[in-house]
């Protein structure tokens, strides 16, 4: 994988790693540090301790690396994809909801 994009400022980070598959297909992942940003400024998730305790850590594989990294339970997820509301993302949480309900 390769690093299409990296951003550092202030308060949060951004990485978005990219795979180029033979059939032209693309694979993309990306890293958030610190908090999450929508659309706007106005649209802030701050990864928290709670946001951390509640997520599932996990390692990844990224080229030869094998990386640790926390995922976001269920409910931290869904309220991501809303921040982001791209036409992908509204079609993951009909699903998601569709397959696992509304959280509390």
């Amino acid at each position: 994988m390769s690093a299409d994009t990296c951003e550092k400022r202030g308060t949060h980070g951004f990485m978005r790693c990219i795979k180029l598959l033979g059939d032209g297909a693309k694979i993309s992942i990306d890293f958030m540090e610190g908090e999450v940003r929508g659309r706007t400024d106005k649209q802030v998730f701050f990864i928290t301790d709670d946001f951390l305790k509640k997520a599932w850590q996990v390692k990844i594989a990224v080229a030869q690396e094998s990386l640790e990294m926390f995922v976001p339970n269920y409910t931290h997820y869904l309220i991501l994809k809303l921040m982001s509301a791209r036409p992908s993302d509204i079609r993951d949480i009909a699903t998601l909801v569709w397959k696992r309900g509304i959280p509390e």
